[in-house]
């Protein structure tokens, strides 16, 4: 049985405590649906899916969720599903800390790999389990005077058990980041460069390791039309071949404090996959995906940049999304680095799904392994890549960025096992946070510890450290 996490907020203006999972399909290591097997051409298809909701432990039905949803009630965090669970909303009490974290929610993946999920303030908000640095000099520094943000702390749990069931998706997007910021790059054209050829000339960055040609994530996609836009085009994923082919749809890595502007909004996945990156056409040219913007790579909404005392290389890999949803996107940090900007997307400029902004996930790894050990679909056992022991969560709506260190739960549940073997702290507003990792323990906002639900901050700039 598959696992992934989700949460429910009543209010959020953006969510990003909770783990996104990927569905972790082991069975191939960069997240193919086909088992890589000799010669063969197996295709691993999705089933039908059946999803028991339950809410405080009360089962609810699919019509109820659908209908709070619809109410504009509810919203769903790092879920990999296409629909999602309801709470009641809660009135907002004077500012003050919740003590309550987050918990975990799981859900099948082979109906949708979406990621943190954000919602536009449009519902009474409520208290807050993020950390908010002080906002004058005559507000002391200690947590218990730590302001609030209108992230809910409601939560709900589910299961899911796997039989099948074929379901459509759709998603809108934003063509780019509401920074608009590029590089110094040319724009691209489509139908100008071959698949053959890796667009590095134009942002993208070269993931040798991956044996793919540089690409970050492959997508063949033999039965779509080709016409990107059209009425109902959505995408049957087959594969994941081992190049940038006819009918794939490829996708790349950018620079640090950039993310790829590419992918077909009008065209998801059939099943509800997320799908991004160029398009490969038949005959054999790259096609730009989303014709709002010909730079390959933008920029996120900044705010928050990473720093390392850590004697050797630290590798932090963002999952490719939307995409296969494999961690493969690399940001690589040596002792000594400072002021190295991580991607920090803006949910009114970014990707949408069905409507809602999405948010940012992040894998950290123990310190000695670098990105072609690291930043990869990997092994059960190695601690590395989609079995990282730590996840950092991150995203931007109204200004305020939202920052989470959590678990990569439930891929890992013995967090006495699996650590990290250095600290992670974060600066917020130039003030120290309580919300930490530190000596293999995670520390709430308030500066105890805590399970692995981990901790949430908030905040015009964040620093993370590693040391």
């Amino acid at each position: 049985m598959k696992f992934t996490q989700i949460a429910l907020l009543s209010a959020a203006t953006i969510a990003v405590a909770q783990p996104h999972n990927h569905a972790h399909h082991h069975h191939e290591r960069r997240g193919s649906p086909v088992e890589g097997r000799d010669a063969v051409a197996t295709v691993k298809l999705p089933g039908a899916i059946e999803t028991v909701f339950v809410l405080n432990g009360v089962p609810i039905s699919g019509s109820d969720v659908e209908a709070g949803i619809a109410a504009g009630k509810y919203v769903l965090v790092n879920g990999q599903v296409s629909s999602i669970a309801s709470a009641a909303p809660v009135e907002t009490p004077a500012p003050s800390i919740s003590s309550a974290a987050p918990s975990s929610v799981a859900a099948p993946s082979s109906v949708h790999a979406a990621e943190f999920i954000e919602k536009a303030k449009s519902t009474p908000t409520t208290s807050s389990s993020a950390y908010v640095a002080p906002t004058s000099s005559t507000q002391s520094s200690s947590v218990s005077s730590a302001q609030t943000s209108s992230v809910s702390s409601a939560v709900a749990s589910s299961t899911a058990t796997s039989t099948t069931k074929a379901a459509s998706a759709s998603a809108t997007s934003s063509g780019s980041s509401s920074s608009s910021s590029t590089g110094s790059w040319p724009d691209f054209e489509s139908g100008t460069l071959p698949c053959s050829t890796f667009p590095s000339k134009y942002g993208a960055v070269a993931l040798d390791w991956m044996n793919n040609g540089g690409w970050s994530g492959l997508q063949h996609t033999p039965n779509f039309s080709g016409v990107l836009g059209s009425v109902g085009g959505l995408i049957d994923l087959i594969s994941t071949p081992s190049s940038c082919q006819e009918n794939t749809f490829c996708s790349y890595a950018c620079p640090a404090g950039y993310q790829k502007s590419q992918w077909p909004a009008d065209n998801q996945g059939s099943t509800a996959q997320s799908v991004g990156g160029l398009y490969c056409d038949s005959n054999g040219k790259l096609q730009l995906t989303n014709t709002n913007t010909k730079q390959l790579c933008i920029a996120g909404a900044g705010g928050v940049t990473v720093e390392s005392t850590v004697g050797s290389v630290i590798s932090v890999c963002r999952t490719d999304y939307p995409g296969t949803e494999a961690e493969t996107v690399p940001l690589s940090l040596n002792n000594g680095d400072k002021g190295i900007e991580l991607c920090n997307p803006d949910k009114s400029g970014y990707y949408f799904w069905e409507g809602a902004g999405t948010s940012a996930q992040y894998y950290l790894n123990p310190s000695g392994n670098g990105p072609s050990e690291a930043c990869w679909w990997n092994e059960a056992g190695s601690g590395l890549g989609n079995y990282s022991p730590v996840n950092l969560g991150t995203g931007a709506t109204d200004g305020q960025t939202y920052l989470s260190i959590f678990g990569n739960y439930p891929t890992l549940s013995d967090f006495t096992k699996w650590t990290l073997d250095y600290d992670v702290t974060f600066t917020v507003d130039g003030t120290e946070s309580p919300c930490k990792y530190k000596n293999k323990t995670f520390y709430d906002i308030h500066g105890n510890p805590t399970d692995h639900t981990g901790c949430t901050v908030s905040g015009k700039t964040i620093v993370v450290k590693f040391s």
